[in-house]
Protein backbone atom coordinates (compact mmCIF):
# COMPACT_ATOMS: atom_id res chain seq x y z
CA UNK A 1 0.00 0.00 0.00
CA UNK A 2 1.38 3.15 -1.01
CA UNK A 3 2.49 5.63 2.16
CA UNK A 4 0.10 8.47 1.92
CA UNK A 5 0.08 12.30 2.47
CA UNK A 6 -2.95 14.45 3.18
CA UNK A 7 -1.34 17.59 1.24
CA UNK A 8 -3.09 20.28 -1.56
CA UNK A 9 -0.29 21.14 -3.56
CA UNK A 10 2.45 18.73 -4.80
CA UNK A 11 5.64 19.86 -4.02
CA UNK A 12 9.34 18.91 -4.28
CA UNK A 13 11.71 18.39 -2.10
CA UNK A 14 15.66 19.04 -2.34
CA UNK A 15 18.05 17.34 0.10
CA UNK A 16 21.40 18.33 -1.97
CA UNK A 17 24.76 21.24 16.54
CA UNK A 18 26.16 24.43 20.65
CA UNK A 19 25.69 25.83 23.84
CA UNK A 20 23.86 23.19 25.88
CA UNK A 21 22.19 24.63 28.94
CA UNK A 22 22.54 21.77 30.92
CA UNK A 23 20.58 22.89 33.80
CA UNK A 24 17.23 23.86 32.25
CA UNK A 25 14.34 21.75 32.89
CA UNK A 26 14.30 20.63 29.21
CA UNK A 27 17.60 19.00 30.39
CA UNK A 28 16.72 17.87 33.14
CA UNK A 29 13.47 15.81 30.96
CA UNK A 30 15.44 14.68 28.06
CA UNK A 31 18.06 13.56 30.54
CA UNK A 32 16.00 10.79 32.10
CA UNK A 33 14.95 7.81 30.37
CA UNK A 34 11.51 7.63 32.70
CA UNK A 35 10.75 11.48 32.87
CA UNK A 36 7.00 12.90 33.68
CA UNK A 37 5.50 14.89 30.87
CA UNK A 38 6.95 18.03 30.15
CA UNK A 39 4.34 21.08 31.37
CA UNK A 40 4.02 22.72 27.72
CA UNK A 41 5.17 26.10 27.00
CA UNK A 42 3.41 28.99 25.40
CA UNK A 43 1.61 28.16 21.85
CA UNK A 44 3.74 27.82 19.30
CA UNK A 45 3.68 30.47 16.49
CA UNK A 46 1.90 29.20 13.48
CA UNK A 47 2.77 29.02 9.86
CA UNK A 48 0.04 30.70 7.97
CA UNK A 49 -0.31 28.91 4.40
CA UNK A 50 -2.43 31.67 3.07
CA UNK A 51 0.08 34.03 3.73
CA UNK A 52 2.95 32.11 2.00
CA UNK A 53 0.47 30.80 -1.15
CA UNK A 54 2.34 31.31 -4.62
CA UNK A 55 -0.65 31.92 -6.67
CA UNK A 56 1.05 30.93 -9.89
CA UNK A 57 2.49 27.35 -8.20
CA UNK A 58 -1.14 27.23 -6.92
CA UNK A 59 -2.50 27.18 -11.13
CA UNK A 60 0.56 25.10 -12.42
CA UNK A 61 0.31 22.58 -9.33
CA UNK A 62 -2.26 20.76 -11.47
CA UNK A 63 0.39 19.06 -13.65
CA UNK A 64 3.32 19.01 -11.97
CA UNK A 65 4.54 16.77 -9.29
CA UNK A 66 5.96 17.50 -6.26
CA UNK A 67 9.30 15.43 -4.65
CA UNK A 68 12.62 15.13 -3.31
CA UNK A 69 16.19 15.74 -4.79
CA UNK A 70 19.60 15.33 -2.87
CA UNK A 71 21.96 15.19 -5.85
CA UNK A 72 19.03 13.34 -7.69
CA UNK A 73 15.46 13.01 -7.30
CA UNK A 74 14.71 10.35 -4.27
CA UNK A 75 10.68 10.45 -4.62
CA UNK A 76 7.91 12.40 -6.02
CA UNK A 77 4.16 13.07 -4.66
CA UNK A 78 0.72 14.08 -6.17
CA UNK A 79 -2.91 14.16 -4.78
CA UNK A 80 -1.61 13.13 -1.56
CA UNK A 81 0.43 9.93 -2.97
CA UNK A 82 3.77 9.34 -2.71
CA UNK A 83 5.85 8.36 -6.24
CA UNK A 84 8.31 6.27 -5.52
CA UNK A 85 9.16 5.09 -8.86
CA UNK A 86 10.59 8.52 -10.01
CA UNK A 87 9.64 8.02 -13.44
CA UNK A 88 6.32 9.08 -12.80
CA UNK A 89 7.45 12.55 -11.72
CA UNK A 90 6.31 15.23 -14.44
CA UNK A 91 9.88 17.15 -15.80
CA UNK A 92 8.92 19.96 -14.48
CA UNK A 93 8.29 19.72 -10.72
CA UNK A 94 7.36 21.90 -7.77
CA UNK A 95 10.46 21.57 -5.33
CA UNK A 96 10.50 22.11 -1.76
CA UNK A 97 14.49 22.11 -0.36
CA UNK A 98 16.02 21.54 3.40
CA UNK A 99 16.31 23.98 5.93
CA UNK A 100 19.88 23.09 6.71
CA UNK A 101 20.76 22.76 11.05
CA UNK A 102 21.81 26.44 11.59
CA UNK A 103 20.65 28.58 14.60
CA UNK A 104 17.56 30.37 14.11
CA UNK A 105 14.32 30.47 12.39
CA UNK A 106 13.48 27.53 10.10
CA UNK A 107 13.17 29.08 6.30
CA UNK A 108 12.68 25.98 3.59
CA UNK A 109 13.81 26.71 0.21
CA UNK A 110 11.60 26.17 -2.56
CA UNK A 111 12.29 25.92 -6.71
CA UNK A 112 10.30 25.43 -10.09
CA UNK A 113 12.78 22.84 -11.18
CA UNK A 114 13.40 21.00 -14.08
CA UNK A 115 14.83 17.67 -14.28
CA UNK A 116 16.59 14.85 -16.62
CA UNK A 117 14.63 12.08 -17.88
CA UNK A 118 16.81 9.28 -16.31
CA UNK A 119 18.38 6.36 -18.82
CA UNK A 120 16.49 3.37 -19.63
CA UNK A 121 16.65 0.02 -21.17
CA UNK A 122 18.57 -3.67 -20.58
CA UNK A 123 22.17 -1.64 -20.63
CA UNK A 124 21.42 1.34 -18.26
CA UNK A 125 24.62 1.97 -15.90
CA UNK A 126 24.14 1.39 -12.55
CA UNK A 127 22.56 4.77 -10.96
CA UNK A 128 21.85 5.86 -14.64
CA UNK A 129 18.36 5.81 -14.38
CA UNK A 130 18.45 8.43 -11.55
CA UNK A 131 16.65 12.09 -12.49
CA UNK A 132 18.60 14.64 -11.86
CA UNK A 133 17.83 18.78 -11.43
CA UNK A 134 18.59 20.18 -14.42
CA UNK A 135 17.69 23.54 -14.42
CA UNK A 136 16.25 26.15 -11.03
CA UNK A 137 13.92 29.22 -11.19
CA UNK A 138 13.91 30.40 -7.30
CA UNK A 139 10.34 30.49 -5.44
CA UNK A 140 9.52 32.48 -2.30
CA UNK A 141 11.29 30.38 0.84
CA UNK A 142 8.64 28.87 3.13
CA UNK A 143 8.72 29.73 6.39
CA UNK A 144 8.67 28.29 10.19
CA UNK A 145 7.78 30.16 12.71
CA UNK A 146 10.19 28.22 15.13
CA UNK A 147 14.00 27.82 15.78
CA UNK A 148 16.52 25.48 15.55
CA UNK A 149 18.57 25.92 18.73
CA UNK A 150 22.22 24.54 18.35
CA UNK A 151 23.73 23.21 21.68
CA UNK A 152 26.75 22.16 22.67
CA UNK A 153 28.92 19.56 20.94
CA UNK A 154 30.93 19.19 24.03
CA UNK A 155 27.55 18.06 26.64
CA UNK A 156 28.64 15.66 28.99
CA UNK A 157 25.07 14.83 29.40
CA UNK A 158 24.28 14.17 25.81
CA UNK A 159 27.65 12.18 25.08
CA UNK A 160 26.43 9.95 28.49
CA UNK A 161 23.23 9.91 27.03
CA UNK A 162 24.19 8.95 23.56
CA UNK A 163 26.27 6.11 24.88
CA UNK A 164 24.12 4.14 26.87
CA UNK A 165 21.43 4.03 24.25
CA UNK A 166 23.48 3.11 21.58
CA UNK A 167 26.19 0.99 23.58
CA UNK A 168 29.20 3.18 21.52
CA UNK A 169 32.14 3.54 23.77
CA UNK A 170 33.18 7.20 22.29
CA UNK A 171 30.58 9.85 21.01
CA UNK A 172 31.99 12.48 19.17
CA UNK A 173 29.03 14.71 18.58
CA UNK A 174 29.09 16.67 15.56
CA UNK A 175 25.49 17.97 15.52
CA UNK A 176 23.35 18.60 18.69
CA UNK A 177 20.23 20.89 18.63
CA UNK A 178 16.68 21.56 20.20
CA UNK A 179 13.20 22.05 17.57
CA UNK A 180 10.03 21.71 18.21
CA UNK A 181 9.34 19.35 15.02
CA UNK A 182 6.06 18.58 15.71
CA UNK A 183 4.75 22.35 16.66
CA UNK A 184 3.12 20.87 20.21
CA UNK A 185 5.44 23.75 22.03
CA UNK A 186 7.87 21.39 23.24
CA UNK A 187 11.73 20.88 21.68
CA UNK A 188 12.77 17.23 20.53
CA UNK A 189 16.51 16.97 20.30
CA UNK A 190 18.29 16.10 16.86
CA UNK A 191 21.80 14.66 17.07
CA UNK A 192 24.74 13.23 14.82
CA UNK A 193 27.47 11.40 15.81
CA UNK A 194 30.49 10.80 13.96
CA UNK A 195 34.23 9.51 14.46
CA UNK A 196 35.55 10.53 10.98
CA UNK A 197 34.96 13.43 9.04
CA UNK A 198 34.97 13.61 4.98
CA UNK A 199 33.93 10.23 3.55
CA UNK A 200 37.53 8.95 2.87
CA UNK A 201 38.96 5.29 3.78
CA UNK A 202 40.06 5.03 7.18
CA UNK A 203 42.56 2.98 8.50
CA UNK A 204 42.04 -0.75 9.18
CA UNK A 205 42.87 -0.13 12.79
CA UNK A 206 40.42 2.31 12.91
CA UNK A 207 37.09 2.40 14.99
CA UNK A 208 34.22 3.52 12.92
CA UNK A 209 30.87 5.52 15.00
CA UNK A 210 28.20 6.90 13.14
CA UNK A 211 24.93 7.92 14.61
CA UNK A 212 21.55 10.20 13.85
CA UNK A 213 19.34 10.25 16.10
CA UNK A 214 16.17 11.43 18.01
CA UNK A 215 15.73 12.31 21.57
CA UNK A 216 11.87 12.59 22.46
CA UNK A 217 9.06 12.99 25.56
CA UNK A 218 6.04 10.32 24.58
CA UNK A 219 3.82 11.00 27.48
CA UNK A 220 6.35 10.51 30.60
CA UNK A 221 9.06 8.75 29.19
CA UNK A 222 11.81 10.12 26.98
CA UNK A 223 12.82 7.92 24.18
CA UNK A 224 15.90 7.54 21.49
CA UNK A 225 15.23 6.65 18.36
CA UNK A 226 18.10 6.13 16.16
CA UNK A 227 17.40 6.87 12.35
CA UNK A 228 21.04 5.65 11.57
CA UNK A 229 23.34 3.49 13.22
CA UNK A 230 26.88 2.33 12.76
CA UNK A 231 29.45 1.28 14.33
CA UNK A 232 32.44 -0.81 12.90
CA UNK A 233 35.41 -2.03 15.60
CA UNK A 234 38.95 -1.60 13.79
CA UNK A 235 39.65 -4.87 11.62
CA UNK A 236 43.71 -4.80 11.80
CA UNK A 237 43.42 -8.24 10.03
CA UNK A 238 41.45 -7.36 7.33
CA UNK A 239 43.48 -4.92 5.34
CA UNK A 240 40.90 -3.66 3.72
CA UNK A 241 39.81 0.00 4.34
CA UNK A 242 36.51 1.17 4.93
CA UNK A 243 34.34 4.33 5.90
CA UNK A 244 30.69 4.86 6.43
CA UNK A 245 29.24 8.33 7.62
CA UNK A 246 25.62 9.05 8.49
CA UNK A 247 24.70 12.77 8.23
CA UNK A 248 21.80 14.97 9.85
CA UNK A 249 20.96 16.71 6.23
CA UNK A 250 18.03 18.93 7.84
CA UNK A 251 14.15 19.96 8.36
CA UNK A 252 11.76 20.17 5.47
CA UNK A 253 7.84 20.57 5.55
CA UNK A 254 6.32 19.26 2.40
CA UNK A 255 2.66 19.67 3.60
CA UNK A 256 3.26 23.20 4.64
CA UNK A 257 1.29 22.53 7.88
CA UNK A 258 3.85 23.20 10.22
CA UNK A 259 4.62 19.66 11.26
CA UNK A 260 8.44 18.83 10.28
CA UNK A 261 9.92 15.91 8.40
CA UNK A 262 13.88 15.02 8.77
CA UNK A 263 16.14 14.22 6.37
CA UNK A 264 19.09 11.72 7.17
CA UNK A 265 21.52 10.60 4.57
CA UNK A 266 24.38 7.57 4.56
CA UNK A 267 27.51 7.58 2.52
CA UNK A 268 29.61 4.32 2.49
CA UNK A 269 32.67 3.03 0.53
CA UNK A 270 30.34 1.91 -2.10
CA UNK A 271 27.62 4.20 -2.39
CA UNK A 272 24.56 6.24 0.11
CA UNK A 273 21.54 7.09 0.44
CA UNK A 274 19.34 9.62 1.74
CA UNK A 275 15.97 8.89 3.62
CA UNK A 276 13.05 10.95 4.90
CA UNK A 277 11.15 10.78 7.93
CA UNK A 278 8.01 11.87 9.20
CA UNK A 279 7.17 12.81 13.20
CA UNK A 280 3.91 12.99 15.18
CA UNK A 281 4.83 13.17 18.85
CA UNK A 282 4.47 9.47 18.98
CA UNK A 283 7.76 8.06 17.10
CA UNK A 284 9.40 8.73 13.87
CA UNK A 285 8.14 6.87 10.45
CA UNK A 286 9.92 6.55 7.56
CA UNK A 287 8.43 7.88 4.55
CA UNK A 288 10.66 7.28 1.74
CA UNK A 289 13.88 7.97 -0.40
CA UNK A 290 16.69 6.55 -2.47
CA UNK A 291 19.97 5.37 -2.50
CA UNK A 292 22.91 4.44 -5.19
CA UNK A 293 25.45 1.58 -4.97
CA UNK A 294 26.03 -2.06 -3.57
Amino acid sequence: MKPTLSISLPLVLTLSACNLLENTRLDQFLSSENAPEEPRSAEPKETKPEEKANAAATEESGSMTGGIIEHMVLFCWKDGSILSDTSKCTSTILETGVAKMKEGTIQIPQWKTTISAGETGEDVEPCGDNRLPEKRVEREAWTVNRDIKLQSNQSATYKKLIAEASGAETVPITVLARVDLDGNGSDEVLFEVNSHGAPVMQPEDSDIVSLVGLRYLAGDVVKTYFFHKAMVPSQPDNGIPYWERGSLVGLTDIEKDGKLEIVVSNYYYEGGSTSVYTFDGSEPKYLSGKGCGN
